[in-house]
């Protein structure tokens, strides 16, 4: 288990993997019939939480590892099935901003997910405000040829568009976020609220950072929401032995 400072608490998580890509719409409608957008590499967007959650368990179905099952049932999450589920909010941020150094344990937490050396991404980074208006295939930026102080375009963990494109539905960690004040709520039950992590198209830089959350309601869709999965490691491991 790590402990993760996040905005001054800590935060544990276990070991995952997780898709280095938000869920485009090429793999959702492999797992989805019922949808009719057009198949493209973009990222699949319009989904509330409840739609997200189905989709991993949709997809835990289809999956060509007949140990996978669902990890949803109704309301419960059970993670020690092996299957796809959302990451919490402290797993989106270990893989979006954490380098771990394996040989002495200690961990370097990153602003943004691509070091900038100004300090401030832009659009040769990420997909955010200013930069087209509209989410792009994921992972468009893996070329960095006219990019001249980032030293990589994705996650010291190999994420793409964690700062950009679109934001992510993930789960609840905990209740430590209950007294502080969001942007953007559009609920005032704090238990109707879903929690968002990451920056969109639409994002300034200061509301791309990796930090960066907002609560949202379960039922809200929008074209900047998406989202992307894992699958718990130990569960993974546990039916390879």
């Amino acid at each position: 288990m790590n402990n993760i400072d996040f905005n001054g608490n800590t935060l544990s998580t276990e070991a995952f993997y997780i898709d280095i890509y938000e869920v485009h719409n090429n793999i959702f409608l492999n797992n989805d019939n019922l949808n009719s957008e057009p198949i493209t590499s973009r990222p699949k967007s319009n989904i509330n939480f409840q739609e997200a959650r189905d989709y991993c368990n949709n997809r835990s179905n289809s999956y060509w590892d007949q140990n996978f099952v669902n990890v949803y049932s109704g309301n419960n999450v059970n993670n020690n099935n092996l299957g796809f589920r959302l990451p919490t909010e402290s797993e989106w941020y270990v893989a979006a901003a954490v380098l771990y150094n394996w040989e002495d344990g200690s961990t370097t937490n990153f602003d943004y997910t691509v070091q900038v050396g100004s300090g401030v991404i832009n659009c040769n980074y990420g997909n955010i405000l200013n930069c087209g208006g509209e989410a792009k295939d994921v992972g468009s930026y893996s070329d960095l040829s006219d990019c001249t102080y980032c030293l990589e375009s994705t996650s010291p963990n190999g994420l793409y568009d964690c700062n950009g494109n679109v934001k992510e539905w993930v789960e609840k960690s905990s209740n430590i976020y209950e007294d502080i004040n969001f942007q953007y709520p559009h609920s005032n039950n704090q238990l109707n609220r879903g929690v968002i992590m990451g920056g969109d198209f639409m994002s300034p830089a200061s509301q791309s950072k990796n930090d960066f959350l907002i609560y949202e309601n379960l039922d809200f869709e929008h074209p900047t929401i998406g989202f992307r999965t894992i699958i718990p490691a130990n569960p993974f491991l546990n039916s390879i032995q």
